[in-house]
């Protein structure tokens, strides 16, 4: 019996592994034409492009959201439906505590697969940018609206192009996996995520999703911005959490 769950376990992981392993070389292979596509565009328009321009390019709905976002996190949502089968659900007291360990596996995920995004962008950024950041240099694109250069923290930039990639992961990853499973409406999730994709694909004025949670210039010019954008984040994440848990409550109770 024993034997029979350790090998049980050793195969999952290995599927893990070897559906993280995938995803890489997926991910290699997508970023590598997406990002030389985005320097062609910033070579064509003449602009004086750093590392960190490749960074605010590659997280847009067009590039993130499409190509990184709705992919992982239906990927995400995927690896829980295991979680649906009867013999999963008696091993807990209640639905509660189901959405809980969904939720834990969620978070787990998310920092995974975003993490192996930014460590990847942030790579091939390097690579195709002559320097990390231009900040010192005149009509860069970080820089000031009138003028002045900008002279911050490139580690700053870069730790939240990281921190906003995880948060946005996991609420989109929530909020599907909610309406799947808790709701019984996938579609509808897959809807509320394609409204940020498909607005803020078509005009880069509008501010709701990716715009928001983004290392765009003009929130490093007063970084308490994105300590405070972080600070929302966390708190989306909770909101999103124990709406979860009330709707898995009134699941156990009315099926």
């Amino acid at each position: 019996m024993e034997n029979g769950k350790r090998r049980r376990y050793f195969l999952i992981k290995r599927s893990e592994m070897t559906g993280v392993v995938l995803y890489i070389f997926g991910m290699i292979i997508v970023l590598f034409f997406l990002l030389a596509n985005v320097v062609r565009f910033l070579q064509d328009m003449g602009w004086n492009y750093c590392m960190l321009d490749c960074l605010h390019e590659m997280e847009d709905a067009q590039n993130f959201g499409i190509f990184y976002f709705l992919i992982t996190v239906s990927l995400i949502v995927g690896k829980q439906r295991s979680m649906r089968e009867p013999a999963f659900a008696v091993r807990y007291i209640n639905t509660k505590m189901i959405w809980r360990q969904m939720f834990r596996k969620l978070l787990k995920w998310s920092a995974i697969f975003s993490g192996i995004y930014c460590v990847l962008v942030c790579l091939f950024s390097a690579l195709s940018s002559y320097e990390v950041s231009n900040w010192h240099v005149k009509y860069s694109m970080f820089h000031t609206a009138t003028g002045t250069l900008y002279k911050g923290s490139p580690i700053l930039v870069i730790a939240a192009f990281i921190v906003f990639a995880f948060i946005k992961t996991v609420i989109g990853a929530a909020i599907l996996s909610l309406l799947e499973y808790g709701v019984g409406s996938i579609m509808i999730g897959y809807v509320i995520l394609l409204i940020p994709v498909a607005v803020e694909w078509f005009g880069d004025e509008y501010i709701l999703f990716f715009n928001l949670f983004s290392v765009s210039q003009d929130k490093f010019m007063a970084p308490g911005k994105v300590f405070l954008l972080i600070a929302i984040g966390v708190l989306a994440i909770l909101g999103i959490y124990l709406a979860g848990c009330k709707i898995w409550r009134e699941k156990e109770f009315y099926g």
